[in-house]
């Protein structure tokens, strides 16, 4: 699964940016890459595992599959919305 994730630094960008761009109505989309959820677990278990007094070879991930109307792979903008997109 990939989800799209945004540190509260550009977060907040986003939101100036945003601000001072506006007119009414407008959408705006910050590009971002990607992650694989399973890439976030690992990167978090080598990070808080030790803090925790564990080795990260000791957490257990259990993949459990996604859930009903879960999809996949996230898109922050659809093919049809793309057609009306500025850049």
């Amino acid at each position: 699964m990939t989800r799209f994730v945004m540190s509260i630094p550009h977060a907040v960008s986003l939101i100036l940016r945003t601000a001072e761009r506006s007119k009414g109505g407008e959408i705006f989309l910050l590009k971002m890459q990607a992650l694989r959820i399973i890439d976030l677990a690992d990167a978090m278990i080598e990070e808080l595992a030790p803090r925790y007094g564990y080795a990260p070879e000791q957490i257990e991930i259990n993949i459990i599959g996604k859930k009903l109307g879960v999809k996949m792979h996230e898109e922050l903008m659809t093919d049809d919305e793309a057609q009306h997109a500025v850049t």
